[in-house]
């Protein structure tokens, strides 16, 4: 009796998912490049207040551009602020592994065995893992989550229907912090409408007094007035649609592109999509619920655009644990194997003995954290950003060059012609994917290039990507990049990339000043 006192299967999962998320995070969560750069906009938000243009490129310099993620990059900045990268990895992790202890409790309540449940949420970290990141995202995954988590809670009789006025905050926090929030709205509206469609039909629905449809109403409504009410205005909104709108980013920007078949890291989403056509199969019309296939849209919507396989996963894993019991296939297990599903299991009630070793270690790992104190994987001082992902040892380089300013211009325009550039930040030439490093670690220059699509549009993406394909195409794009946006001062660029080569052949025009694993960082010669 004393051992199961400290022993659930809950917390002991959220434990054991939270560990794998610390010792991988440095590596594996800080591969994108808007981590760096959604700080270093809260960290501008937080010291100057909002503004509308670009401040990161001479490419668009000051051309019309919002942070449409405003709260998340404050949060991000914040974070930051008391305690670095490792922080923000801290606040992830416990998060993430928060969110899916959560998706364990509702499976074992419902009958699953503790090995069974360990092994769908090991297959559902495996699909959604790769699009983890450490940036403003995680607010639509956990959001999605929740949204699919109450719209099934009332439609099963969980809940009773007027807590969805919750969603209205949510959404509209929700909304300031991370485009997503259309989705989760679009979600409400398309189960609102099925559950309109079955009243109308007959059918089972939650709507059984009239002032329901009201609350689905305001529901819906009451966001779509209010979003404008933000520092931004509609323009957040309008930000959102044009990347919805850009057909083009799916050819070229990885998190865009449709799920292949031949990519490894696609084939546990592929099979958690066979997986939730077989528990549809195996359910009876009878017990259909319009819920229960919020799954199916999100698995097109992955389909269509890889980067929403992890909002499949967090929406399908809360329909799981109230289909299964419902299905065939259910009634099967358990009348052959009762020790894998059996409906009506007693669940032992998870007492605060349970989580006090996960919640001491979490809370150690935080303190560390704050002391900047390195005892992987509960402290991580000193290995993010990772160094085979970044050119992490450039960076004395890059920021000792950022406030040098001995470069004389020989630019016939009225900007740069016989002038220093000690009174402006330096031209620094670089790949797509280092613009977010340089803008945080050395915000003294002005990048070519970022990850923002919306600021750059497809078609100027495309160009680059073009460019950057071939030899050729990257000694002809060059030069006709510095005519019109004039001349590069400084280049990072990637090792055995069609960049480096170019750099590599003109050393009459371009000085190295440094290398790494990972990068070449090079100085026009006065």
């Amino acid at each position: 009796m004393t051992g199961q006192r400290w022993w659930h299967p809950v917390p002991w999962t959220f434990l054991a998912l939270w560990l794998l998320l610390m010792i991988v995070g440095p590596s594996r969560l800080f591969r994108d490049p808007g981590t760096f750069w959604h700080t270093r906009v809260g960290q501008l938000l937080w010291q100057h207040g909002f503004f509308r243009h670009d401040p990161f490129t001479f490419t668009f310099a000051d051309q019309p551009w919002i942070p449409h993620q405003w709260l998340g990059e404050l949060i991000m900045a914040g974070l930051y602020g008391l305690g670095g990268f490792d922080l923000q990895l801290w606040v992830t992790a416990t998060l993430l592994a928060g969110l899916f202890a959560h998706f364990a409790r509702r499976l074992l309540e419902v009958g699953w065995h503790p090995l069974a449940m360990a092994m769908l949420l090991t297959l559902s970290v495996a699909a959604a893992g790769t699009h983890f990141h450490v940036r403003p995202h995680l607010l639509t995954i956990v959001g999605m989550a929740w949204v699919t988590q109450w719209l099934m809670d009332v439609e099963t009789g969980r809940i009773p229907l007027h807590r969805l006025g919750w969603l209205i905050p949510l959404l509209l926090l929700w909304a300031n912090g991370h485009g997503g929030a259309l989705g989760g709205w679009g979600t409400v509206l398309l189960v609102s409408g099925g559950w309109i469609g079955m009243q109308l039909l007959g059918g089972a629905t939650p709507l059984r007094h009239r002032y329901d449809g009201v609350i689905l109403l305001l529901v819906l409504l009451v966001p779509v007035g209010l979003i404008g009410i933000n520092p931004y205005g509609w323009d957040l909104v309008q930000a959102w649609l044009t990347i919805l709108d850009e057909p083009l980013l799916r050819s070229f920007i990885e998190e865009h592109r449709p799920l292949a078949w031949d990519d490894p890291g696609a084939w546990p989403v592929f099979l958690l999509m066979a997986g939730y056509l077989a528990l549809l199969v195996g359910l009876p019309v009878s017990a259909w619920r319009v819920s229960w296939f919020i799954p199916l849209v999100w698995a097109i919507q992955a389909v269509e655009r890889c980067r929403h396989a992890a909002l499949f996963v967090v929406v399908l894993l809360p329909v799981v644990s109230a289909v299964w019991p419902r299905t065939r296939w259910a009634g099967w297990l358990q009348h052959r194997r009762p020790d894998w599903f059996c409906q009506g299991r007693a669940v032992p009630p998870c007492s605060l003995h349970a989580w006090a070793v996960p919640i001491g270690v979490v809370l150690l790992s935080l303190g560390l954290q704050l002391a900047q104190v390195s005892l992987p994987p509960l402290g991580t001082a000193g290995t993010i950003p990772p160094a085979h992902e970044w050119p992490v040892g450039l960076l004395p380089l890059l920021q000792e060059h950022q406030s040098i300013g001995s470069l004389i211009m020989t630019d016939t325009s009225e900007e740069c012609s016989g002038s220093t550039i000690m009174d402006r930040p330096r031209r620094l030439f670089n790949d797509y994917r280092d613009g977010g490093f340089v803008i945080f670690f050395a915000p003294g220059y002005r990048v070519f290039v970022d990850d923002r699509c919306e600021l750059f549009g497809g078609a100027w993406l495309q160009e680059f990507v073009q460019a950057a394909s071939t030899d050729e195409a990257a000694m002809a794009a060059i030069p006709a990049w510095e005519k019109r946006y004039g001349p590069f001062e400084y280049a990072l660029v990637r090792q055995q990339t069609p960049w480096a080569n170019y750099f590599a052949t003109h050393r009459q025009d371009w000085q190295e000043l440094g290398r790494d694993a990972v990068a070449i960082l090079y100085r026009r010669r006065p």
